[in-house]
């Protein structure tokens, strides 16, 4: 039997990104787009991204 292999990243970060076309309140109406945007930017900067990495 072999050992389970490691996971391909560390850490999960969720963002909702829902854009709702009928009016109702959504997270895109509330820069979530933007939050998203500059978290990936932050943990690239970081250099946490990739194989085993947070992101």
């Amino acid at each position: 039997m072999t050992a389970p292999s490691a996971p391909y990243f560390r850490h999960h970060i969720f963002f909702c990104l829902n854009k709702r076309e009928n009016g109702e309140a959504c997270c895109a109406d509330h820069n979530a787009r933007a939050a998203f945007d500059r978290c990936k930017q932050q943990v690239k900067a970081r250099g946490l991204s990739g194989p085993g990495q947070s992101a």
